[in-house]
């Protein structure tokens, strides 16, 4: 669900060799790349369509496992996404989700901050400088921590790092009402660069499966940098009694 250019859909795909995977995104452009991909490395494997996530029922489908990565926290209301998605998920079926973390992307927001104090606009000129001035600020700037991410370096990755004009993001316990909300059940975080999953359990001995928000509300405050890149993780919509 938001596949972009496709790696996801193409992932899935070659991980499960037996399964019909259906792909949606916005944007032609991403889904005319999506299946040159799907067609050289699974073809006739994927089934790709334009569409709104908030329109998803519209398909009259149920999916057993769906993949949403770093788009929700883009949509003016990603509890409304969320909603869409899991009235299409499958009593039992699983979900995996990428959203941004509020503390992890502290650096980020002092970044946006400092854009925006000096008037760096998202064209290419303008990001170059910003990229430029943010590099020679000094170690301790909170703004120069963008400078550690991989995406700095690539102008398309920079603007949706630093100059994407809608993001809402997330604290463990944000995500415990997310879910709760579109009644989900939190199943644990992918291991993720950043993320000391053994120092959690070894500091939360009662929660040996990892699955406790607001433990990891804790957690994450005591180690802000834990989901930097972001929180992704596993949830499901429980079986039908």
């Amino acid at each position: 669900a938001g596949c972009g250019t496709g790696q996801g859909a193409v992932g899935l795909a070659l991980q499960f060799p037996q399964a019909e995977v259906f792909a949606v995104d916005l944007s032609r452009a991403s889904l005319a790349y999506a299946q040159h991909m799907a067609d050289r490395l699974a073809p006739g494997r994927i089934a790709f369509a334009v569409g709104d996530l908030l329109s998803i029922d519209r398909l009259g489908r149920e999916f057993d496992l769906i993949e949403c990565v770093g788009v929700l926290h883009h949509m003016a209301e990603p509890a409304a996404g969320l909603a869409a998605l899991a009235s299409v998920l499958r009593p039992g079926g699983t979900m995996k989700l990428g959203l941004y973390s509020e503390r992890g992307r502290a650096a980020v927001i002092a970044a946006r901050a400092f854009a925006a104090r000096h008037g760096f606009g998202d064209a290419p000129d303008g990001m170059r400088r910003f990229r430029a001035a943010v590099a020679a600020l000094p170690s301790a700037d909170p703004a120069r921590g963008v400078v550690e991410s991989i995406d700095f370096f690539s102008l398309d990755a920079l603007h949706d790092l630093v100059f994407n004009v809608q993001e809402l993001r997330f604290t463990p316990r944000g995500l415990k009402d997310l879910l709760s909300g579109a009644g989900l059940e939190f199943l644990g975080f992918v291991p993720s660069p950043g993320l000391d999953l053994a120092a959690y359990l070894g500091e939360n001995p009662g929660d040996p499966a990892g699955r406790d928000l607001d433990r990891w509300d804790d957690f994450e405050r005591r180690r802000p940098d834990s989901f930097a890149h972001m929180f992704v993780f596993w949830c499901r919509k429980p079986a039908a009694p």
